[in-house]
């Protein structure tokens, strides 16, 4: 297939301009976003795993406590 000279009207040249700098920018606003919500999911994360830690904590020692009681 032998390519041909591609031709565009300066004024839709300028239009297609700022369309692909207008999608330039939402896509930078879209990866800061994106980046923002992992930074987020790792603090739910890392919290859910203390709460975790804590529990598991309280349920060892009231099974300390039962079965010191029930001895």
């Amino acid at each position: 297939m032998e390519e041909a000279p591609l031709f565009v009207k300066i004024d839709k040249y300028k239009e297609l301009t700022e369309v692909l700098s207008q999608v330039d920018e939402k896509i930078k606003e879209a990866s800061k976003q994106l980046e923002q919500l992992q930074k987020l999911k790792q603090q739910e994360d890392a919290q859910i795993a203390a709460w975790e830690a804590s529990l598991e904590d309280v349920k060892a020692r009231s099974g300390e406590l039962h079965a010191s009681l029930f001895k």
